[in-house]
């Protein structure tokens, strides 16, 4: 079989199982109870990242050099490192928000990679003399997993901005309720249960975005003097 069809088949079928993924963790945080949605988004986001090493593997091994010589090769690679971090991540913490947010993402990119790059720019081609360095499988492989990992800690920050708004607004309404209804003890116990599950959330995702962002500036830093010392030669 043409290796190309091949490498077509399987973008196209991560494509299909990170729209399905998608559904998955969207409808896992509707639905808290259904504890089985949460392993098989994980076998979903596995599947996409077998079938993205697959394609990588099979350029790699036709044209002879390391896939990352053109924007259609970064591109896969830059979603396979997205899901391989998301992977790692969620077998960590087991937190459901790392999937909710890494997926759509990872479908945008898998969607501009099939539907809007010309076939010209997805075509392999001979490396020219300044491309034929080993320095161009580290530099621009630890420059897209650095990317992957401040991409990702990027959304978990503005997720954690959007959730203290909501949160910080929540809380001077039930100030109003606790001020002018103190006969509702009832309610005002929920609300303080939901304001505690969302300050709990809140820490949670601190502490991810912190971590993550804070291994992505010291890769970001590690590729961007490894390009230099390659420019250099």
């Amino acid at each position: 079989m043409n290796s190309n069809l091949i490498e077509n088949t399987l973008i196209n079928l991560s494509f299909a199982i990170l729209l399905f993924t998608l559904f998955v963790y969207w409808t896992n945080i509707a639905f808290t109870h259904l504890k089985i949605l949460s392993s098989l988004g994980k076998i979903c986001t596995l599947a996409v990242n077998l079938c993205l090493s697959s394609t990588l593997m099979i350029r790699w091994i036709e044209n002879k050099y390391f896939p990352l010589s053109n924007l259609y090769e970064s591109l896969i690679f830059l979603t396979w490192g997205l899901t391989l971090i998301h992977l790692i991540l969620e077998q960590q913490n087991k937190s459901k928000l790392i999937g909710a947010i890494n997926i759509p993402i990872c479908l945008f990119i898998i969607a501009f990679t099939s539907f809007s790059l010309p076939s010209e720019m997805k075509k392999a081609v001979p490396l020219v003399p300044a491309l034929r360095s080993n320095w161009l499988m580290m530099h621009v492989s630890i420059m897209m997993i650095s990317y992957a990992l401040l991409i990702l800690g990027s959304l978990l920050s503005i997720l954690f901005l959007i959730i203290y708004k909501v949160n910080l607004k929540n809380s001077h309404i039930n100030q109003k309720r606790i001020n002018y209804r103190i006969q509702m003890s009832t309610n005002i116990a929920n609300n303080s249960a939901l304001y505690s599950d969302r300050m709990s959330i809140l820490q949670i995702i601190d502490n991810l975005s912190y971590r993550i962002i804070g291994l992505g500036f010291p890769l970001l830093t590690i590729g961007i003097i490894a390009g230099a010392v390659w420019a250099n030669d």
